[in-house]
């Protein structure tokens, strides 16, 4: 029903004028024409004329307010919120605009892999107290290191009552992680298993005890199945972890021990079961780490470019490669959704060596991976920031004692730096450098 203003039934201004003028000429005729027609006076009682002139028969009686004014420039009031007589029914009330869902951000850094042998380990022992201190290892590397989440791959177990050897380290190295800002060591590598079942939960145990998140090696069939979510700024990311081969002494004690579940193996089985039991306990971003246990080369082999696109397929997000001892490119992969839709996946081939006793140039050259990610409110993860930190593995002498230390190759140099070390250092860095020029990565 549409929405008009009823006009008040009644007598115009106008016309009630018309009517009053109307009978003053008529009264003015009787007064006036009788004389004009004969010399008989006519008296007339004007008052009793006026008096029987029933003006409201003709007007009717109104009051002030009961008038009707006229305005040609009046127009109907607006409708109120309550008005149900428009045309489409009630008006409806304005709603708020639902603020759009913010994206949730979250970020990590991954660092290659720490191999602490014999030379590293004894560089660190003091011969005077009979004890060791690591803590100036990596403590250049505490800036970069203390983000949500970082970790880094140890190539190393920690058994007590075993002697000590290129494999097996003491306990007193993993004090050097939390110290400098490392919040998880991934374990997966192809020596893990060399001591059996007693030598991996040892290394577990001891990680545990300083607070460090064990990636890639489980104690239990229980513990395997149960997918490595950790909640970053709001975000379920799950952490995986896969060896590409045992070594023999590995292989043989996993068989023995009937404990394949302890460090998982870079089969097609393993790497869809892991992700998709990830995805199901609401990982929201799935990061994979990849040991890789062949011959390194300075470009990715085919092996390792076809795995890592099934991982790519199979819903990993980031793609994280360590066991190469040397840097591997940075890229861009994709994968293909249900809805037909693109999604980019990250993927690092090989992050090179964070600590080593090598002194080749390609294996002392080394980086950080740091990754800044959101989820959109639509649950699609977006890239935000990809930044590296290239790091060289500093060997010097001191006192006629070796030291080892990790420094940020894009740096000036230190003090006490000599050439050579300074001229190695800035190949290390021209080297990542170059080498990420085509890489989705800035320099940090």
């Amino acid at each position: 029903m549409r929405n008009r203003r009823k006009k008040r039934r009644g007598i115009s201004a106008g016309t009630i004028a018309m009517l009053m003028v109307t009978s003053l000429v008529i009264l003015g005729l009787v007064l006036v024409l009788p004389p004009l027609v004969g010399d008989r006076p006519v008296q007339i009682d004007t008052s009793q004329m006026l008096s029987g002139l029933n003006l409201g028969e003709i007007v009717p009686t109104l009051s002030l307010s009961q008038i009707p004014l006229e305005d040609d420039h009046q127009t109907a009031p607006a409708p109120s919120v309550n008005d149900t007589s428009s045309a489409g029914g009630e008006i409806p009330l304005p709603q708020a605009t639902p603020a759009p869902q913010a994206a949730k951000s979250f970020s990590f850094t991954a660092g290659g892999t720490l191999i602490i042998d014999n030379t590293v380990r004894r560089s660190a022992y003091h011969e005077e107290s009979k004890t060791y201190d690591f803590s100036q290892m990596i403590s250049s590397l505490t800036q970069d290191l203390r983000t949500e989440f970082s970790y880094m791959t140890l190539e190393n177990l920690v058994h007590p009552g075993s002697k000590l050897s290129d494999l097996v380290t003491t306990e007193e190295a993993l004090s050097m992680f939390p110290e400098a800002g490392v919040d998880g060591i991934n374990l997966g590598h192809s020596r893990a298993m060399n001591l059996g079942p007693s030598g991996l939960h040892a290394t577990i145990d001891a990680l545990r005890e300083k607070k460090l998140s064990v990636l890639g090696a489980f104690a239990s069939q229980e513990d395997a199945d149960t997918p490595r979510l950790m909640t970053l700024g709001e975000v379920k990311v799950a952490f995986l972890s896969f060896v590409q081969t045992l070594s023999k002494t590995g292989e043989r004690a996993m068989k023995q021990s009937k404990s394949s579940y302890a460090i998982p193996l870079l089969t097609q089985e393993n790497m869809a079961a892991a992700i998709s039991r990830a995805r199901e306990a609401g990982a929201q971003a799935v990061v994979v780490n990849v040991y890789w246990s062949g011959e390194s080369k300075d470009t990715p082999s085919k092996e390792q470019v076809s795995i890592c696109q099934q991982l790519a397929d199979l819903g990993a997000d980031v793609i994280i490669g360590t066991g190469t001892h040397r840097v591997q490119q940075v890229t861009w992969l994709s994968r293909r959704e249900q809805d037909g839709t693109l999604r980019q996946v990250l993927c690092a081939y090989g992050l090179g060596n964070v600590i080593t006793s090598s002194t080749k140039p390609h294996e002392t050259a080394s980086m950080l991976l740091h990754c800044t990610l959101s989820l959109d409110g639509d649950g699609i993860l977006r890239y935000d920031q990809l930044e590296f930190t290239p790091t060289y593995v500093w060997k010097y002498s001191e006192e006629g004692k070796t030291h080892f230390q990790v420094i940020r190759s894009a740096d000036p140099r230190p003090a006490s730096m000599d050439d050579k070390s300074a001229a190695a250092m800035g190949k290390a860095f021209q080297s990542i450098e170059s080498l990420m020029q085509e890489s989705p990565l800035n320099l940090r």
